[in-house]
């Protein structure tokens, strides 16, 4: 059982992380003040006659406990406690839907009833309530029971008695519906990664093959043509003896011959090495094609698309150059260097999976013949062991990971004559940095 509810509150870390905001918690309150303060100072005689106390100190509460569960370490006996928390926090929300209810008469109570099923439905999806995991749905249930115990009418218990078993349930069919979007999503992203990778690493394979056939061409092409230098010297050497020397003219005649033949056929041998090597320096082209690609506008797009998915981060881009425009050389352009940037951005801010950076900053400086990225954030950093066996796709920490995002920025920067080097900063966190080709600085 309580290897279970583990289970499950590190399963809604990365939920409770994205919706857990002070942001999210202030217009929280502020939905919660005005819709409180219309009911008491605009309807108090007619409608609802809220006596709202006790219902907004189970929302302080309920707030309390959230930033509570946002400092519980979540390693260790932390998870438990953090899991703990936060069903005890959706407990005191659900009430304080419940108290507003309660404490205002009948047809106040019909109007807050679609609050305490909203709150319900909302966090049986951030909490993936199941029958497996049915936590947050026991606490739905505890708080449509006590709302029931503290009605003062039967008209209030038989409100509580139709929205309640409906929150209750419905909370349970809203965390099925998001467990199963879970998996639906992750299978689609991990075949989506399985593709990917194996897309790059057959054409890693036939660039190889190709690079090494071409390699193995020039080889025979320089050793060819040092045998065909001693053919012709040969040939020449024959053709300078003198006919007399030969037996008879018939001897001479045929040596001619020879000769005529000889040389005929060295110029064909050399007209088709000619067009061989052609044809090797123009697949040594194709593949060895890069094409010039501004660093920043790209780091700057990337930035603001992470700062949508990630709003608590800081992302900045910084460059250490006084040229006013940044350049590499990139295998696929502009969507090669997006993708590389986008994977590292959010890796950064995804961290381990239980705790992300706050804090990413792109660093792009020139260096000579190459220009280095650095992706540099306060995150949890890199283990010893991922540091010490490279980089191997589908590897991960994270539930949800695929493990195929650094491998995926490093077979693309090799791909355009990159490297990748990763380290743990001494004030914590972690560096990536991507060494590119530079090309001319504007």
């Amino acid at each position: 059982m309580v290897r279970r509810f583990r289970q499950w509150a590190e399963s809604i870390l990365p939920n409770f992380q994205a919706a857990s905001t002070l942001g999210s918690w202030a217009a929280t309150a502020a939905i919660a003040g005005l819709m409180v303060f219309a009911a008491t100072r605009f309807f108090t005689d007619d409608y609802f006659q809220l006596r709202p106390a006790w219902a907004l100190v189970a929302f302080a509460i309920a707030a309390v406990l959230d930033l509570i569960a946002g400092r519980v370490p979540k390693r260790g006996n932390g998870v438990l406690a953090f899991g703990a928390i936060n069903v005890i926090g959706s407990f005191f929300l659900q009430l304080f839907s419940g108290l507003l209810m309660v404490s205002s008469n009948p047809w106040g109570a019909a109007v807050f009833s679609p609050m305490l099923l909203l709150t319900a439905l909302y966090h049986g999806h951030l909490h993936r309530a199941t029958p497996r995991h049915p936590y947050q749905s026991l606490a739905s249930l505890v708080a449509v029971v006590a709302t029931a115990s503290l009605c003062p009418t039967g008209q209030h218990l038989a409100i509580v008695a139709v929205s309640g078993p409906v929150a209750v349930f419905g909370s349970l069919v809203f965390g099925v519906i998001s467990v199963r979007g879970d998996r639906m999503r992750s299978e689609s992203e991990r075949l989506r990664a399985a593709i990917s990778a194996q897309m790059i690493r057959e054409q890693s394979t036939r660039v190889d093959r190709l690079a090494n056939t071409l390699e193995q061409l020039s080889m025979w092409n320089h050793d060819m043509r040092n045998a065909l230098t001693v053919v012709a010297g040969h040939s020449k050497l024959l053709a300078s003896i003198d006919p007399d020397e030969y037996a008879n003219p018939e001897s001479a005649e045929d040596a001619r011959n020879s000769v005529d033949l000889i040389r005929s056929n060295l110029r064909l041998v050399t007209e088709g090495l000619d067009r061989m090597r052609e044809i090797a320096k123009q697949h040594n082209a194709e593949l060895t094609s890069a094409e010039l690609v501004e660093v920043l506008p790209i780091a700057r797009a990337v930035a603001q698309a992470a700062l949508v998915r990630f709003p608590d981060a800081d992302i900045k881009v910084i460059t250490r150059s006084s040229a006013s425009a940044v350049r590499v050389r990139v295998n696929g352009g502009g969507v090669t260097l997006h993708r590389a940037l986008e994977n590292l951005v959010v890796n950064a801010c995804e961290g381990d999976g239980s705790r992300g950076a706050r804090c990413v900053e792109v660093c792009v400086e020139p260096t000579g013949d190459n220009v280095v990225v650095e992706v540099i954030d306060d995150g949890p950093g890199f283990t010893r062991e991922q540091l010490a066996q490279g980089v191997i796709g589908f590897q991960t920490s994270k539930s949800h990971g695929t493990g195929l995002g650094l491998y995926t920025v490093e077979r693309l920067v090799a791909a355009s004559g990159g490297s990748l080097a990763r380290d743990n900063r001494d004030a914590g966190g972690a560096c990536v940095a991507l060494r590119l080709p530079a090309g001319e600085a504007a």
